[in-house]
């Protein structure tokens, strides 16, 4: 008799938060829709996919990363590239800003605290 796998609900790590990595059949792109993320970043100020995008841009320049090239929109930030290391690098500088996944978790909920006397709560 085969024994049954536990089933796992531990949230795998995103590599690339605070964006989503997406492969293509000969690229590859990141994207990026919680622009909240950024809001200490830009002091509260609007901030939309072609703002993310400019900080790309000035990130990249700084960081000497190449081959990325940007298709954002104003509710959407994408970047893509044939490569996923350099994407991952735009990635990470992100992620010095924002900080990382985990400090952006949800708490999970108490649990309710159960009598265990064996009589009926009602």
């Amino acid at each position: 008799m085969a024994k049954k796998k536990k089933a796992t609900t531990a949230k795998r790590r995103n590599a690339y938060f605070p964006c989503r990595l997406v492969q293509h059949d000969d690229s590859w792109s990141i994207i990026l829709s919680e622009f909240h993320y950024f809001d200490d970043y830009f002091d509260g100020k609007d901030v939309e996919g072609y703002t993310i995008e400019r900080l790309g841009k000035k990130l990249l320049r700084d960081h000497k990363i190449q081959g990325i090239k940007f298709d954002s929109e104003a509710s959407m930030f994408c970047a893509y590239a044939t490569d996923p290391a350099p994407l991952l690098a735009l990635c990470k500088l992100f992620a010095a800003i924002t900080g990382d996944e985990k400090t952006h978790q949800t708490p999970k909920p108490p649990q309710p605290k159960m009598s265990h006397s064996g009589r009926s709560c009602c």
